[in-house]
């Protein structure tokens, strides 16, 4: 159960099934990401954002997320071996070696 503040200003209490409001809410939910399409970007935005930027210092394989991250890790610390000249590199641009990214 949760609390909630339904759009007349009250405090609702519900599960997380609940919707408040009498809007279409059947796509609503914690495990749904919409799609660029579904929050109205046209095709042009969508491919503008999904190609890699020529000027990018990141590999073109470079992703998100925990199992993304913690292999970066990995590989810069251990396999690398990179801490040990991260105080000459940190302020460098080009590669994906220069800095940690871990922020």
């Amino acid at each position: 159960l949760g609390t909630f503040l339904a759009e007349d200003g009250n405090t609702r209490t519900g599960d997380e099934s609940s919707t408040a409001g009498s809007g279409d809410h059947g796509r609503c939910s914690l495990s749904y990401l919409p799609t660029l399409a579904d929050l109205g970007y046209t095709q042009k935005d969508i491919d503008c954002v999904s190609s890699v930027d020529p000027r990018s210092a990141m590999p073109e394989n470079y992703k998100g997320g925990e199992t993304f991250a913690l292999a970066r890790v990995k590989d810069y610390v251990w396999d690398k071996d990179l801490l040990k000249v991260y105080f000459d590199t940190r302020n460098g641009m080009i590669g994906s070696d220069y800095s940690t990214k871990f922020a």
